[in-house]
This record gives structure tokens, sequence and C-alpha cells, in this order.
């Protein structure tokens, strides 16, 4: 984490503003399928609230592609089989250029920020995708999760020219992993992230299980310190409306998601409290 960080200040604030940015600067309908629109719109958001890591939501805008493109979606559903709605989507060439082609722009837009991939974890993006192709909801289990991470890894690889400093796994709050042997079932992506030498984190959403982590995970991001992993700690949603919610510390790392309804004054006032290690 560290190294993630080398460019920016020693103190880190990293803020996933999509939602809040869009809903401000952009009437809820954030370019995210036009290049150069979604970068202007990005620098506005930078401009304004200045995170110390540019943050890159794959979900977010697969979900926007998949609205636009139902042929893909009806491919995605072709297939019964639990990994097969994801393989498709991964798959597709012309996404595939979409994202690369976002994701460079960002570099050149953003030349001394860390720029970091969130993603869901193998084990998630299978249920996310089921749920896209209209297919019914389904256990994941080592088995899927195995072959979902092969197809992950793979499709990072377009990646490799970005200049990516880490990729984010995130989990779903209610299936987030038990056991440390779980998180080994993402062994392809890390190896994809060590051979590119990117950091590769992982966010835990709901309460951080006391399992030892493999030494793949560089950080984590989640509501409390996970043990020897550098932890970017997770702030309260409530921190954004409560002026009573006292915001959690630990060390120099800090991310918050602000919603996208937050009061536009609160939220500068968070912001400046959050780096100044409270919250008024």
């Amino acid at each position: 984490m560290p190294e993630l960080l080398a460019s920016t200040t020693a103190a880190c604030l990293w803020l996933d503003d999509h939602s809040y940015a869009s809903q401000l600067l952009a009437n809820n309908a954030a370019p995210v399928l036009e290049v150069a629109d979604y970068v202007a719109f990005r620098r506005q958001a930078a401009a304004l609230l200045a995170s110390d890591v540019v943050q890159f939501s794959l979900t977010t805008v697969c979900h926007a592609w998949l609205n636009e493109h139902p042929d893909l979606v009806a491919t995605m559903a072709a297939k019964a089989r639990a990994v097969a709605p994801l393989r498709a989507m991964l798959s597709d060439e012309s996404l595939r250029a979409h994202l690369v082609a976002t994701v460079t722009a960002l570099r050149r837009a953003f030349v001394t920020r860390p720029l970091v991939i969130l993603l869901p974890s193998p084990r998630a993006w299978v249920g996310i995708t089921c749920a896209q192709a209209g297919l019914e909801e389904i256990a994941v289990g080592q088995a899927e999760a195995d072959k979902a991470a092969v197809y992950v890894a793979e499709f990072l690889r377009a990646f490799a020219e970005c200049e990516l400093d880490g990729i984010l796994l995130a989990e779903q709050e209610n299936d987030q992993p038990a056991t440390a042997d779980e998180v080994t079932w993402y062994q392809p992506v890390f190896n994809v992230a060590s051979h590119f030498r990117w950091k590769a984190g992982l966010l835990l959403p709901g309460e951080a299980l006391p399992i030892d982590l493999p030494d793949d995970v560089d950080f984590v991001v989640a509501r409390s310190a996970h043990g020897v992993a550098p932890t970017c700690l997770i702030q309260p949603a409530s921190v954004w409306t409560d002026e009573s919610v006292v915001a959690s510390k630990v060390g120099e790392l800090t991310y918050a998601e602000i919603p996208h309804d937050a009061p536009p004054e609160r939220v500068l006032a968070v912001i400046d409290n959050l780096r100044d290690g409270h919250a008024k």
C-alpha cells in the first residue's frame, strides 16, 4: 500500500464519489459510455472533491453497457451454467475496448494520482452477471469461483498497457470469504496483478473476519483494521448526514463512499474533517 500511495500525500483519503458526483454534476446520468465526456466528468469531480486515488468502477460501466446492448445480455443468458454469463460478458471485445480506452484516458488525465480499478471479486461477479442475464440466483462455491477467477484474470490482461497502480476486488456484504482458503480461490487474479506489478486489494463491506489473508493481498478496505494487512478504513455512511457521527481512523488510510443524496455543504465539511483525522 505505501507504494500505491507514493505519488500522493502521506495521509490518503480515498473517495468512492461516483454516485454523488453523478447526481451533483450530471443529473444522475454520468456519461460512462462516452470516453471523453466521462473523463471531463471525472475531472470535475476531482476538482471538487480531490480524492487521493482515482477509482474506476467496472461494475458501473458494465451495467450501463448491458442496458445499451441487449444482444450481449441474450448471449450471456444463452447457457445456463453458472459462470457462462460472466465469461460471455468479459469476452465481449467491444466492451473490453471501451473499458481499456476509458482507463487509458483516465491515466493520461490523472498522471500523478494512483489509478485503481474497482471490480467485483470473482465469486461476487458470478452472482451479479447471472442476475444481469436474468438467470436464477445460485450459490457460488469453490468450483464456480475458481473458473470465474481464470476468466477475470484473462480479462484483466487487456489492461496491461494502461499503467494501473492497483485493483480492488469487492466482496458482497452477505457473502464474504469465511476463511483464508476462500481468498486463494482468486489466485489467477493475484498472479496477473503481481505480473503487472499492480497492488491487489480486497474490499470487505461487511464486518471484517479474523482470518489470515494470503500474501498476495497487498491491502484491505474494511470497517476495522485487518491484522497485518494495511487497511483503508471504511467510514460509516451516516458520517455524511449526521453531525453527531464521528469518523473512524486508523493510521493514514481512509476510504469513504459518498451517498448520492448527501448534502453538498456536509460533504465538503466531512472531507475537510477526514483530512484532519476526525469528523465534527
